[in-house]
């Protein structure tokens, strides 16, 4: 193998083990996104016609995560350097996303309290 194609080929493996990390902040920004128009949205909670316990579980997430923020911050902070230091220590890209989907678990069920209270009020 020549010295050209070392070189080459380096940035596509380098490339290669970024992707969840990118994936993990396009991720945490679109969550992001959807934090603030559940909570713009739970703030019009006289709009709603059915107040089931689910909706008022999920409101109370949302304004604990708010009044929070920096666990949600430091959270992302210890998933990304986690996946940063696999990214380095040139684990198998298998385990990468593994670990990706273990710590996004919770970013998971924080979504779905999102998009509930998102699709919950009425519009005319």
């Amino acid at each position: 193998m020549t010295i050209i194609q070392r070189i080459s080929a380096r940035p596509t493996d380098w490339t290669r083990c970024y992707v969840p990390i990118f994936f993990a902040f396009a991720f945490f920004l679109a969550l992001t996104a959807l934090h603030h128009v559940a909570l713009h949205k739970a703030a019009l909670s006289n709009m709603f016609m059915l107040m089931t316990d689910r909706t008022i579980r999920n409101i109370a997430l949302i304004e604990h995560v708010d009044s929070n923020r920096h666990l949600a911050f430091g959270y992302f902070a210890f998933c990304t350097l986690t996946l940063l230091f696999m990214a380095s220590r040139r684990h198998p890209l298998w385990a990468t996303w593994a670990t990706l989907i273990a710590l996004a678990a919770p970013w998971i069920l924080y979504l779905d309290a999102c998009l509930y209270i998102f699709v919950k009020l009425i519009t005319f």
